[in-house]
């Protein structure tokens, strides 16, 4: 059984990946906090570590522009435990006349009703690696 609290952070999630899939970027800014982290595997255009809510912000932006508006993310399965949201996800993006879809798992860190943290695991990297070079 769920706690309140993981109730919480799932609502939030969804929330915020909803907001993400359907272009509602201030939707998603509410629920990243101001000095948040995400974090993933550096790969070509793509520098891995992003600081606070503003380079988040342009990292997604950078994403879009780079994939004109062709990157989709469809959340597969989600899961709670205290502070942390898990989410595998599905992406699909066209980028230089090549489309590729891969898996990817987030684990959201959530603190007062916001992502404080994200750490972003591509379960077949070197495929990610190869799509944003």
């Amino acid at each position: 059984m769920l706690s309140e609290v993981e109730r919480e952070n799932l609502a939030v999630v969804r929330r915020g990946l909803a907001a993400l899939a359907s272009g509602d970027i201030p939707e998603f800014a509410r629920c990243i906090h101001a000095d948040a982290v995400w974090h993933l595997a550096p790969a070509g255009t793509l520098k891995g570590h992003y600081r606070g809510r503003d380079q988040i912000l342009g990292f997604f932006a950078h994403v879009r522009d780079e994939t004109a508006g062709t990157f989709v993310v469809e959340p597969l399965a989600i899961a709670a435990a205290g502070d942390r949201v898990f989410v595998q996800h599905a992406a699909r993006a066209t980028r230089k006349g090549l489309t590729t879809e891969w898996h990817s798992v987030l684990v959201f860190t959530l603190a007062a009703g916001t992502a404080t943290a994200v750490h972003h695991y591509s379960i077949d990297y070197p495929a990610v690696a190869r799509f944003w070079d």
